[in-house]
């Protein structure tokens, strides 16, 4: 969908473009195809809009997908290296940072072999 002010919709100047604005919009648009329960998916300013969709009304979403939405800067704890694993050991620790404490208990040698694939 194009929010107002977006895409192919009409851009009126006496409009406000706010997130909460945007947020009652997308929620006027599920009300006016009746949908009651939906997975929004958002994009940049999109993600925050839906977040606030999701957060105003949690009766109404099945699932929340956020892609490059806005945020907050912080420091990371961990290295951002860490989510291209190009061998075995890198692959243990991306898998360490994202599961701490496995509840299976595999080990590194019952894992599938990892492949690199260069494109």
């Amino acid at each position: 969908m194009d929010l107002p002010g977006f895409g192919d919709t009409s851009k009126p100047k006496d409009h406000s473009y706010s997130i909460s604005e945007q947020a009652r919009f997308v929620e006027s648009f599920l009300d006016a195809l009746h949908l009651e329960r939906v997975a929004l998916v958002g994009v940049s300013m999109g993600g925050w809009i839906v977040a606030t969709v999701a957060l105003d009304a949690p009766q109404r979403v099945e699932r929340l997908v956020l892609m490059d939405s806005a945020g907050f800067a912080y420091r990371l704890s961990f290295d951002t290296e860490l989510f291209t694993p190009r061998t075995p050991a890198e692959v243990d620790a991306l898998l360490a940072l994202l599961e701490p404490q496995p509840e299976w208990g595999l080990t590194s040698s019952r894992r599938t072999p990892y492949i690199h694939c260069n494109s």
